[in-house]
C-alpha cells in the first residue's frame, strides 16, 4: 500500500468538507439536507471533478426498474453479499439493495422530495437504519426498516428543530448513533432504536460528525473539528473520555470506520483547498497510515466489504454519473459494480 506523502503547505481557505457542517448547521436548521447534498457529494458544494483509474465497466448496469433482475458478473459473485445504497434513478432518492450472488436489485422505499439516503445495515442483516426527509417541516429524520423494506418507521422526531446525518446501528442492533444540528452545530446524538433515551455525547462548541462503533461496541470514533481542523476522536459509548486518535497537519479527516475485525480504521482525507478526495487506512494503534486511492479524484462514502476490501462512490469526469465501486486495500483489482443513467450512493455492504 502506498504511504501517503508529506505535506508542507498550510492554505487559509475554508474547506468545502467543513461548508456541510458550518454554512448551514450553526444555524441550528436543516438548512442543507444531506439528501440534496451529500448524496452527490460527500460534502456541500464538493468539486465535482473527478478522475477515477477503473477498467471500463465490465459488471453489471444496475438496472432502475424496482425489483427487477439485473444481469450477473463472475465478479460479483466473488465478492458476495449485499449492498444496500441510494440511487436517484425515480428522480428522487431511495434505498435499494443489491444482491452480489444472484444479482437481484430492488428499491426499497419511495418518499416524496428530498428522499431517502444513508442505509446501514445491522450486523445480522435483518435490519436498515437510513436518513429520510419523508416527514416535512424540513426536517431530516433516522428511520428503520426491515431488510426488505417492511415496517419503516422513524427512530428520531424533530418537529421542525433540525437534521440528524449518518445514522450507525451498535453491533448488538439496540441503539443508533447519529449526528444532529439541533443544538446550532453538528452534536454526535445516541438513542435506542424505539427512539427512547436520546441524548448529546459530544456536548461541544465545535463540530462533531460521522460516528460509528467498534466491533465489540466498546468504543465510538467520530471526526471533529475541535482543534480547528476536522480529526479523528474515540470516545466512550457514555461520551467519556474523548480521546485525539489520528490527525495530520494540512488534511481535513472526517467519516472513521472500524473493519469488521476491529484492526484497521478507513476513513476520508482531503488537503486543504484541494479538489481532491482520497480514502486511506491506518491500524486500531494509528500506525501505518497508508493510502487506498491517491491523486485526483474523488472516492467518497466508503465501507467495507470484508477485512481486505472497500466499496466506495466516486464518478470519473465532470457530468458523469457516481457510481459504486469496489476495490482492495492496496487500490488492486477495482470492480465497478453500478453503472447507467443515474447517481449510487452511500454504499453499505453486508455478508451472508
Amino acid at each position: 500500500m502506498r504511504e501517503i506523502p508529506p505535506i508542507n503547505r498550510r492554505n487559509l481557505a475554508i474547506v468545502v468538507i467543513n461548508l456541510l457542517f458550518l454554512a448551514s448547521c450553526r444555524t441550528g436548521g436543516a438548512t442543507v439536507s444531506p439528501l440534496s447534498s451529500a448524496l452527490t457529494t460527500q460534502a456541500t458544494g464538493l468539486p465535482t471533478r473527478i478522475v477515477i483509474t477503473v477498467p471500463p465497466p465490465t459488471t453489471i448496469p444496475e438496472n432502475q426498474v424496482r425489483g427487477t433482475v439485473v444481469s450477473q458478473h463472475p465478479s460479483l459473485s466473488q465478492i458476495g453479499g449485499k449492498v444496500a445504497y441510494a440511487t436517484n434513478a425515480s428522480g428522487v432518492f431511495e434505498i435499494g439493495i443489491l444482491d452480489m450472488n444472484s444479482g437481484k436489485s430492488q428499491i426499497l422505499t419511495s418518499s416524496p422530495n428530498p428522499g431517502d439516503a444513508e442505509p446501514f445495515w445491522s450486523v445480522d442483516g435483518k435490519h436498515i437504519v437510513f436518513n429520510s426527509g419523508r416527514s416535512g417541516n424540513n426536517d431530516l429524520e433516522v428511520y428503520m426498516m426491515n431488510y426488505d423494506g417492511t415496517n419503516q418507521h422513524p427512530v428520531t422526531v424533530q418537529k421542525g428543530k433540525g437534521g440528524n446525518f449518518s445514522p450507525a446501528l451498535s453491533p448488538d442492533g439496540t441503539r443508533v448513533l447519529y449526528q444532529s444540528n439541533r443544538d446550532g452545530n453538528m452534536e454526535v446524538y445516541i438513542a435506542n432504536v424505539n427512539g427512547s433515551d436520546e441524548h448529546n455525547l459530544t456536548n461541544n462548541p465545535s463540530n462533531d460528525i460521522t460516528p460509528a462503533w467498534s466491533p465489540d461496541g466498546s468504543h465510538v470514533i467520530f471526526a471533529s473539528d475541535r482543534s480547528g481542523s476536522f480529526e479523528i476522536y474515540t470516545m466512550n459509548p457514555d461520551g467519556s473520555d474523548v480521546k485525539p486518535f489520528y490527525s495530520r497537519k494540512g488534511y481535513v479527516l472526517i467519516r472513521p470506520r472500524y473493519s469488521p475485525d476491529g484492526k484497521m480504521i478507513l476513513f476520508g482525507i482531503q488537503v486543504f483547498g484541494s479538489l481532491d478526495y482520497n480514502l486511506a487506512v491506518v491500524n486500531a494503534d494509528g500506525s501505518e497510515l497508508h493510502m487506498v486511492t491517491s491523486g485526483h479524484g474523488q472516492y467518497t462514502q466508503a465501507a467495507w466489504v470484508g477485512d481486505d476490501k472497500i466499496i466506495y462512490s466516486g464518478r470519473q469526469s465532470d457530468g458523469e454519473r457516481w457510481q459504486l465501486y469496489v476495490v482492495g486495500l492496496d487500490g488492486s483489482n477495482p470492480v465497478q459494480v453500478t453503472s447507467g443513467n443515474a447517481d449510487y450512493r452511500d454504499p453499505y455492504w453486508v455478508g451472508e
